[in-house]
């Protein structure tokens, strides 16, 4: 939605609604099928796994709601140029978090540097294993 904002400066209404939730409140709320093995696993996960998830998410939220009131800011001035560029600017960092929380998700262990960029850990197997899931699950 906030891409679409440039182009459809009507749904600044709708962004200003959005409000970050908890990785819990987004699945309680959701029709995912598989929503309460999802809180579970989040609940059982090591903290090598769900503490930079948090940080992560954190992150994403904290920019998403700077991005949607400064876009939102200026489409209600009437000055597209202005939300495209704040959109344009924000993406990338924006596609990196969802990039960095896809792959804590997937099993991958993140390393964040001094300036706030997150990355995978170099060396070795950074992933769970089918294994380590389900035991994780099971425990």
């Amino acid at each position: 939605l906030l891409e679409l904002l440039p182009a459809m400066p009507d749904c600044t209404v709708d962004l200003l609604e959005w409000r970050p939730m908890s990785y819990e409140d987004h699945f309680r709320r959701s029709a995912f099928k598989g929503r309460d093995i999802a809180i579970e696993a989040y609940a059982l996960a090591p903290d090598a796994y769900r503490k930079p998830f948090d940080r992560v998410i954190a992150k994403l939220n904290t920019l998403l709601v700077t991005t949607i009131q400064g876009a939102a800011a200026m489409s209600q001035r009437g000055d597209n140029v202005a939300v495209a560029e704040i959109v344009k600017f924000a993406m990338p960092a924006i596609r990196e978090y969802q990039g960095a929380a896809g792959a804590i998700i997937n099993g991958a262990i993140m390393a964040e540097s001094e300036d706030g960029a997150v990355a995978e850990e170099s060396g070795g197997d950074n992933t769970l294993d089918q294994n380590q899931i389900d035991n994780l699950l099971t425990a």
